[in-house]
């Protein structure tokens, strides 16, 4: 059975329940990848395309609405609700491996690295090669998106506000700011036009059959085991269809992408995508085991998960439950807070 939005009614983005189960299936995949699992051979491009594309449809929308509802862009409390969000959690981690960094006598190998991660420059650090990054090689993702973050409010506003000519300056020096950010700019770029698409009711939903083949073509090379995989700029082009289907259509693909576990799974994704990372780093570089293992690898997703619910409950719930925090891909905020119940599912 398949319900679409009415022709006449305006998209509003809301929550929905599909996007967390899409976040849960991001960060299984980047998971899976850094384990070493079967099946997972490309999965952290693909998983960290997802997150990308996400961003950019999820914070341009809201910019979107915002400017819709209000006639502007409070650009004060945009931030303050990412610093909320981002930080607590981000800082509890990098703590905790300069603590462990500093047990192991190895604190000045990290230094740096946890500098670069904590000023949100981790990218520039990893691919200029200024440092190496160690048990916080993941963070250039979210030095990507926390530039993106710094810049498209930006860019949304000059589109609404400056002059015709200056208006599509500003855009294009903006996309090309979002484009210096490398593969990851293209997914976020991606993303960002299917908000603006629905936004505008150019575009009012993306049909299964398209939705299906985009995620086979972005799934099918881990599975099979190909040494070709899309890539990050492909795939987050090729997960617009997906996103753009789960959020604007009641589908059999909606449906399956919205079970309980993984929206459960995607609600603790920035947990899980911060603190997996230096795990498989101590495990691999540090005590040299090898990944997959039998044995250990169950024991690094129990302990990864149990400090993913900790760090949500403990560390990130609190702030957010202060006041309402907009829906991201990695720093989501679940339905619960947006209804003011303190209480994590």
């Amino acid at each position: 059975m398949t319900a679409a939005l009415n022709p006449d009614e305006q998209w509003r983005l809301g929550h929905r329940p599909a996007l967390d189960g899409l976040r849960g299936i991001a960060v299984l995949l980047v998971v899976g990848y850094h384990f070493a699992l079967p099946g997972f051979a490309h999965g952290g491009a693909t998983g960290v395309a997802i997150f990308f594309a996400l961003s950019g449809f999820l914070i341009t929308s809201l910019l979107l609405e915002e400017h819709e509802r209000t006639g502007s862009i409070d650009f004060g409390a945009f931030y303050r609700r990412r610093a909320r969000r981002l930080l607590p959690a981000l800082f509890a981690m990098l703590a905790t491996v300069l603590v462990v960094g500093a047990a192991l006598g190895i604190i000045g190998e990290i230094v740096g690295p946890v500098l670069t991660a904590a000023l949100y420059v981790a990218n520039w650090s990893y691919w200029l090669g200024w440092f190496e990054m160690g048990p916080v090689t993941h963070t250039w993702t979210l030095a990507v998106e926390e530039q993106f973050y710094a810049a498209w409010p930006l860019v949304v506003a000059a589109a609404f506000t400056a002059r015709h000519a200056l208006r599509w300056t500003g855009i294009a020096l903006g996309v090309g700011v979002i484009l210096a950010l490398q593969q990851g700019g293209v997914a976020i770029l991606a993303g960002s036009v299917a908000a603006i698409l629905m936004h505008r009711g150019s575009v009012r939903t993306a049909p299964g059959w398209l939705a299906i083949t985009a995620v086979t073509v972005m799934l099918l090379p881990s599975i099979v085991v190909t040494g070709w995989g899309p890539g990050i700029a492909l795939c987050g082009i090729l997960a617009t269809p997906a996103i753009v289907h789960v959020v604007s259509r009641t589908t059999l693909l909606s449906s399956a992408v919205s079970w309980r576990p993984l929206r459960g799974v995607g609600r603790i994704s920035y947990a899980l995508y911060l603190w997996h990372v230096p795990f498989v780093w101590l495990v691999v570089n540090h005590f040299g085991r090898e990944l997959p293992d039998p044995v250990l690898s169950p024991v690094l997703a129990v302990a990864v998960f149990a400090i993913a619910l900790a760090s949500w409950r403990w560390v990130e719930s609190p702030w957010l439950a202060r006041r309402s925090v907009a829906v991201e891909p990695l720093q989501q905020e679940p339905a619960e807070l947006r209804h003011h119940q303190h209480r994590p599912a």
